[in-house]
């Protein structure tokens, strides 16, 4: 995101994380399950996520940094 979609503000900041008052939770992962219903070993596919902030309106993006990934383990799950 080079400019914010809803205000055309380059005031973009890249990579921002998510926190609690009570700390940080760490680095955001989203995760598709190939085999959702295993018991054990549900190949696990996971990617980091990029979150960017405008620093004028406030909208807030997340992009996962592997997005390929993801969709081949949620293709494998759908067949």
């Amino acid at each position: 995101m080079k400019n914010c979609p809803e205000c055309n503000s380059e005031n973009i900041i890249n990579h921002a994380r998510l926190s609690s008052r009570g700390g940080s939770f760490g680095t955001p992962l989203i995760a598709v399950d190939e085999e959702p219903y295993a018991a054990f070993f549900r190949k696990t596919s996971s990617s980091d996520i990029n979150i960017k902030v405008c620093g004028n309106c406030g909208l807030v993006r997340f992009y996962v940094i592997n997005p390929g990934d993801l969709w081949t383990a949620y293709q494998n799950r759908e067949k």
